[in-house]
């Protein structure tokens, strides 16, 4: 009985068929991700940065190219995961043009953009304007999120060395101006559904006319409204000044002394004094109760015009 010749097997040549064409698959594969560009090129920013007057980096500086002309959601995010700024939203960026931003240190979403010219002059540096409490020292990470996809890298915020406050300190200050700012907002909130209560009653009232109800009624009742909801609009903020000179007359609403205290607050890089605390808590109480009134008028008075112009809730 005669041996095989050495290849001559046809499962032997078939197996050997199958392990260069794979080892051929595999080469084009790895060769393709290599040549395949990366969706980011470029991400640079500073590794660290001290927002204070004086400061050799007060910005820091963020930069990147895309390999694809896409919108970029740019945002600084703290160690608790919590986003602190948001620099651009849905930014259109141009293939292989490098978008490069400022972050000021400040805590917000910005408005608007101041647009630099780089020291070479051949780069267009955006500054976001972000008006916020400054954000306290310490790791921070800039998020490129991307068609879905976020691309991070790490910096850290430094304290002036300059100053005597420990970092705790600068945190409480943090947290006050946070706290500050937050009220601020909910005072303004409170103000537009007080708006917004008021424009639905007199639509109701006036669909209601027009459909034969009871005008004297209609009219008491939303009189009954308006009588609760402007002293409370007006402890939120005043409304009838339209001039400085006008708050000689009228008195200053709660919003106006909340943004004075978040400004006087962020003058200095210090923890708050005890008389900002004490302001701070009779303007938070001012809030919480004109919320309560709210509630109540919403319950009774609202409900009233509701009743009497015949409408759904």
């Amino acid at each position: 009985m005669s041996e095989a010749a050495p290849g001559s097997d046809p499962l032997a040549r078939t197996v050997f068929a199958l392990l260069v064409l794979a080892c051929l698959a595999a080469f084009l594969i790895t060769q393709r991700l290599k040549h395949t560009p990366t969706a980011i090129h470029e991400y640079k920013l500073a590794p660290t940065f001290s927002p204070y007057p004086g400061a050799s980096s007060p910005l820091e500086a963020i930069s990147f190219k895309l390999a694809n002309a896409e919108d970029v959601t740019v945002t600084i995010v703290d160690s608790e995961g919590d986003t602190v700024a948001t620099l651009v939203r849905d930014f259109p960026v141009a293939r292989y043009k490098t978008l490069s931003l400022r972050w000021n240190g400040r805590r917000g979403v910005a408005h608007g953009y101041a647009v630099e010219t780089s020291p070479s002059g051949k780069t267009r540096e955006y500054v976001p304007r972000i008006t916020g409490p400054l954000a306290a020292p310490g790791a921070y990470r800039v998020e490129l999120t991307i068609d879905g996809k976020t691309y991070s890298q790490q910096f850290q915020l430094v304290k002036d060395p300059r100053l005597t406050y420990s970092d705790a300190e600068l945190e409480e200050q943090f947290q006050f101006m946070k706290r500050v700012s937050d009220r601020l907002e909910e005072t303004m909130t409170t103000v537009r559904r007080i708006r917004e209560m008021r424009a639905r009653a007199e639509e109701m009232v006036a669909k209601a006319k027009q459909n034969g109800k009871n005008a004297t009624e209609l009219d008491r009742t939303l009189k009954a409204l308006n009588d609760k909801l402007y002293p409370i609009e007006e402890r939120l903020v005043q409304f009838r000044a339209r001039a400085s000179e006008d708050l000689i007359n009228y008195p200053t609403g709660i919003d106006s002394k909340l943004a004075r205290l978040l400004e006087f607050s962020s003058m200095a890089d210090a923890p708050p004094t005890e008389g900002e605390k004490e302001l701070y808590g009779r303007l938070s109480e001012g809030v919480q109760d004109r919320i309560r009134l709210t509630d109540q008028v919403e319950n009774t008075e609202y409900n009233a015009v509701v009743s009497a112009a015949g409408a759904a809730h």
